[in-house]
């Protein structure tokens, strides 16, 4: 999974950004 690297990720994953950023 690169793109959490990228600041589009977020989109793509608006649920997941809490779970991997804790």
């Amino acid at each position: 999974m690169t793109r959490l690297d990228h600041p589009d990720w977020k989109e793509s994953y608006p649920k997941v950004p809490i779970v991997m950023k804790s």
